[in-house]
């Protein structure tokens, strides 16, 4: 569930938000290099926060992306992809990415990309990597 701020209204729809989640969950799956997974911050508000700041055109193509995805694993598994096992939809996800078609490989590293640097640039996320927001403080390099 997105938990929007008040009077807006949601950027992705309940399936757009399954389907989101389900990649995120494949993508970052809990207890991995560490214990935080996708499943762990609030993605998919973070995701549309994010894509509201996009122009119009980017946030429908991402929006249709993600139903893309999931009707994609259809041709090659008979399933959509948020009804696949988890193997089943790494499986899916690392023979997309490893593609030879350039473009397929292209589209799946636009929905990648988004989710790992909303993940990524969560604060608690940041806690565990040991990262520091250090070209903001104001402060010279070596100081």
């Amino acid at each position: 569930m997105t938990l929007e701020k008040k009077g807006q209204r949601p950027l992705f729809s309940r399936r757009e938000t399954v389907i989101l989640h389900a990649l995120a969950r494949t993508i970052i799956p809990r207890g991995g290099s560490f214990p935080s997974g996708a499943d762990d911050i609030p993605l998919a508000d973070l995701l549309a926060d994010y894509l509201r700041r996009l122009p119009y055109p980017t946030r429908i193509g991402y929006r249709l992306l993600l139903h893309f995805v999931n009707l994609a694993s259809l041709v090659f598994t008979l399933r959509t992809f948020i009804r696949l096992s988890p193997e089943k939809k790494t499986r899916f996800l690392e023979n997309w990415e490893s593609s030879r078609i350039y473009p397929w490989r292209q589209l799946f590293l636009f929905v990648k990309m988004l989710i790992l640097m909303v993940f990524y640039g969560h604060p608690r996320v940041h806690a565990e990597i040991d990262y520091q927001l250090e070209c903001f403080t104001g402060r010279r390099p070596g100081s």
